[in-house]
């Protein structure tokens, strides 16, 4: 039934290639199961070496990247917000990533869409 479809968030335009830039430096840190550059130190502290093993595990079985694509993107104060969709060959990743004043990712969240 189309009306029971789930909708999936539309791309926008990015407007700031450099942290899309940072944010598949990322998910590439994670799948060679390496701490990505630049948490802070809670995050540092979340992103586990296990829990490093289980996202890479999880990004190596997707397949190859196809694309990167924008889904949101706000600001508070000193701090911004993005939401990108990795489309992967067999799977779609969601990425949100909140820099702060100084550029320090103070959170890193990830999922399955």
């Amino acid at each position: 039934v189309p009306a029971l479809a789930i909708r999936r968030p539309t791309a926008i335009v990015d407007a700031d290639p450099k942290v899309t830039e940072r944010a598949r430096k990322v998910i590439e840190h994670l799948a060679a199961s390496k701490s990505p550059a630049g948490l802070s130190e809670s995050e540092r502290k979340r992103f586990t070496p296990q829990w490093i093993t289980i996202v890479a595990d999880e990004i190596n079985s997707a397949g190859p990247l196809g694309s990167v694509e924008l889904l949101a993107h706000s600001s508070d104060g000193d701090s911004k917000s993005f939401r990108y969709r990795f489309r992967f060959q067999n799977e779609t990743i969601i990425l949100s990533l909140k820099l702060g004043a100084t550029e320090t990712i103070e959170h890193l969240g990830i999922s399955l869409e």
